[in-house]
């Protein structure tokens, strides 16, 4: 493994490749859907994502899974269940681990437990005081982790045009400034819904649009000239830059830097009576929800063996 580990992805591609379009190709490829410069995380950090995910065979078949709602009915219900437990705007500061527990501080007011679950992405470690209570090994990789560049736009159209001109709505478009795209309709058909994505090298062309209405006018003349023609005009459109929110600062998933495994292999394991989840810590279907979802169940798990 160290030797994959001290190796970039884009040497690794280079030796699969035969021909140099095959190699921009599956770089184009590989950038766009880990969100992140291939010549800055190593080949290891590639093939753990893979295996993950079940291979480009499970990366296809993922295109086709999505809360056709949304994801805000989902946090809401989550939310009713939880009622006043849930505390809004107070964002942590400070973590503090002793023999009594641990002390969670907002500026505003602190709150003790046994356990805590840190769920935020590692980028946002430092910032909520995680980072002292690690080993220097991995303090150091999560110092060192690349943060995902994803723009993500989502179109709303008066009907779902593209299929009255036998297109599937769905596509792949390495160096695209809209670098992939997937029909999101809901399936009543009364509207169409095309949700494009702007990532890697591509997200930080289009990030350089800081207007949101400049941004869905970029995305739509990209999407004209994927799709050869002129296109309706949407009834509603949002483009969301995921590096300015400063709860994520990237997405989906940020990556491990080049020797990162090799350095700390148990980079997600417990710390005393801090656990971690969130995508990055899982261990299937990394940088997807279904990977926050099994990382949050280990880590449950762990709380409860701690009695």
């Amino acid at each position: 493994m160290a030797a994959r580990d001290t190796r970039t992805a884009a040497q690794y591609l280079r030796d699969l490749a035969f021909t140099d379009e095959a190699y921009r190709f599956l770089a184009g490829f590989v950038e766009g859907e880990l969100c992140t410069p291939i010549a800055t995380f190593s080949a290891q950090e590639l093939i753990e994502q893979a295996v993950s995910v079940g291979g480009r065979q499970g990366e296809a078949d993922s295109a086709q899974w999505f809360l056709a709602e949304g994801t805000g009915p989902l946090a809401g219900h989550l939310a009713g269940i939880l009622g006043a437990s849930v505390v809004l705007n107070a964002p942590v500061t400070r973590v503090h681990q002793d023999a009594d527990g641990i002390a969670v501080d907002t500026g505003h007011v602190t709150r003790r437990a046994k356990s805590l679950i840190v769920t935020t992405p590692p980028q946002l470690y430092a910032s909520i005081g995680i980072m002292p209570h690690l080993p220097g090994d991995r303090q150091r990789v999560i110092a060192g982790y690349q943060r995902g560049s994803v723009i993500k736009t989502v179109l709303v159209f008066g009907n779902p045009w593209w299929r009255e001109r036998g297109l599937s709505g769905s596509f792949l478009s390495p160096g695209a400034l809209c670098n992939a795209g997937l029909d999101a309709s809901l399936p009543d058909g009364r509207t169409g819904t095309l949700v494009l994505f702007s990532t890697s090298a591509s997200g930080r062309r289009l990030g350089q649009t800081t207007s949101e209405p400049e941004r869905i006018e970029r995305v739509l003349a990209s999407l004209r000239s994927i799709v050869g023609s002129e296109i309706p005009s949407p009834i509603a459109g949002r483009s969301i830059d995921w590096t300015t929110d400063p709860w994520s600062l990237g997405g989906y998933a940020s990556r491990r830097g080049l020797g990162g495994w090799t350095a700390a292999p148990d980079l997600f394991a417990s710390v005393g009576n801090i656990h971690f989840a969130g995508t990055e810590a899982a261990s299937e279907w990394r940088s997807f929800m279904e990977g926050a979802l099994q990382s949050a169940e280990r880590a449950a798990d762990a709380v409860l063996a701690s009695g």
